[in-house]
């Protein structure tokens, strides 16, 4: 079974302009981008609780935040930062996936 992670930034302010405070033009944004998108835990044994690092990296011009990153059930917890990520700096998202009643489909 596949879980997804899914993670909403500021980029919003460009595809929603009119709740945004001020639009900002796709080429200003800010843009996330991650050394891998896709991570294989492997093998587990039902119950493994095992954790991924996501490295990323804001290659816009403006600072990132993310507003949400949320699994596809329950069972996939990520853990991002709050703060500002600004232009050319970095940060990583923890997920922690728990696989209790998890079995091989």
């Amino acid at each position: 079974e596949i879980e997804r992670l899914d993670i909403v930034t500021n980029s919003s302010l460009i595809t929603n302009p009119i709740t945004a405070d001020e639009a900002i033009s796709p080429d200003n944004a800010a843009k996330i981008s991650f050394e891998e998108e896709v991570f294989d835990f492997g093998d587990l044994i039902e119950g493994d609780v095992v954790e991924h690092i996501f490295k990323f990296k804001n290659t816009g011009k403006n600072p990132l935040i993310i507003n949400l990153a949320q699994g596809s059930c329950g069972c996939t917890v990520p853990e991002w930062p709050r703060e500002p990520i600004l232009p050319g700096k970095g940060g990583v998202i923890k997920v922690k996936f728990n696989s209790k009643g998890k079995q091989e489909s």
